[in-house]
């Protein structure tokens, strides 16, 4: 039996798909069969996208804290 090779996604296409779900218009199975791909992706990825950016906000206000007692 041959193994499927999986499926890789570019940035840019991720990105349409978590700022559609972000947008929380749509659920997620609607998002999901207009991408073409499983609704625990997208999921997974919206996920991914807000974890990050409360490390980029974390960040950014060490960075301002740090700056001021310098």
């Amino acid at each position: 039996m041959v193994k499927k090779a999986r499926k890789r996604y570019d940035a840019a296409f991720k990105e349409k798909v978590v700022l559609e779900a972000m947008k929380e218009q749509k659920t997620l199975s609607q998002i999901a069969s207009e991408f073409g791909i499983h609704a625990n992706q997208v999921s997974q990825w919206k996920q991914q996208a807000v974890s990050h950016q409360c490390l980029c906000l974390v960040r950014h206000q060490t960075r301002k804290r740090d700056t001021k007692h310098v």
